[in-house]
């Protein structure tokens, strides 16, 4: 499944079930916020990885989240190369 294609699930999914009530946030605010924490997360395992191994990790399967912000970007102090 594409990134495009998960994020229109994934807003569906808020909408279907009115999670987007609580905050009263659109939906696709909330499904790129979503996205950007499993980005942030794939970065965070990858850090801790390469502090472990010390062995830098392949390259991400996922792409970063779109302009302006990327989570493998905090890899960088670990040495890390986007590449």
């Amino acid at each position: 499944m594409s990134e495009t294609s998960f994020r229109a699930e994934l807003e569906k999914l808020i909408n279907c079930q009115s999670m987007e009530n609580g905050s009263n946030t659109p939906d696709y605010v909330l499904a790129a916020f979503l996205m950007n924490c499993l980005f942030a997360f794939d970065a965070a395992t990858k850090a801790r990885d390469l502090h472990r191994t010390g062995i830098a990790p392949a390259s991400p399967s996922v792409p970063g989240p779109g302009p302006g912000f990327d989570a493998r970007d905090y890899l960088a102090p670990w040495g890390y190369n986007k590449g």
